[in-house]
């Protein structure tokens, strides 16, 4: 079965970029994901070339003090959330690429564990358009078959 297009590419500056077919509207997350409110650190870089973020989450139940004190503990559920997104205008591709950069310089060896830093970073400052992001994105996720 042939993949999704890729029409986002999420960066969160704490350490992670992915790839999405769509700006999701409903999605599961889990209570502890939620009440850390993982989207404040994170772009989503539209095909469209607008920048997004979250403007808003609904829970599909309120999530209130025990919640967040079980999910932190011992219980942490998943659940359906609904996501709004804002557009905040056009980004460049240079702050495109920088954000990048942040999400590797952060990383705790999820993005590095097929490539070394410097490889990405040499590979990143190649990439000239979205399309090129992908194919960087998709290099960083897949084995070095030279290893």
């Amino acid at each position: 079965m042939p993949e999704a297009p890729v029409v986002v590419i999420a960066v969160n500056q704490r350490g992670s970029v992915e790839l999405l077919a769509a700006l999701e509207a409903t999605k599961r997350t889990s209570a502890y994901a939620f009440h850390r409110s993982w989207w404040r650190a994170v772009s989503f870089f539209h095909r469209d070339g607008q920048r997004y973020e979250v403007a808003s989450v609904v829970p599909d139940r309120p999530r209130g003090f025990i919640s967040r004190v079980l999910a932190s503990t011992v219980y942490n559920p998943r659940f359906s959330a609904t996501y709004r997104y804002r557009a905040m205008g056009p980004y460049s591709l240079a702050d495109f690429q920088n954000s990048v950069k942040a999400a590797i310089a952060a990383d705790d060896d999820i993005l590095t564990q097929f490539h070394t830093q410097k490889e990405l970073l040499t590979q990143l400052v190649s990439t000239s358009s979205f399309n090129d992001m992908v194919g960087f994105v998709r290099y960083m996720q897949e084995p070095d078959d030279a290893a």
